[in-house]
């Protein structure tokens, strides 16, 4: 696991509902702008340990 820079220590974040089995969270700028994210981009969600889940950026998927 690599070391943790100092600006981009946890922030805490509110579970949103958006429908009864729809979950969301905000996202910070900082992390957003270190990805390069924006509206409609793609990222993949995997649960580390049950304690843990890690958002990484995602190329979209191929048209078929």
């Amino acid at each position: 696991i690599q070391a943790i820079r100092h600006d981009t220590m946890p922030e805490l974040r509110k579970l949103l509902r958006l429908t009864k089995d729809t979950f969301a969270i905000t996202l910070p700028v900082k992390y957003r702008k270190a990805l390069e994210l924006g509206s409609g981009d793609y990222v993949v969600v995997s649960l580390l340990d049950r304690k843990t889940i890690a958002i990484r950026k995602q190329s979209p998927p191929e048209k078929i």
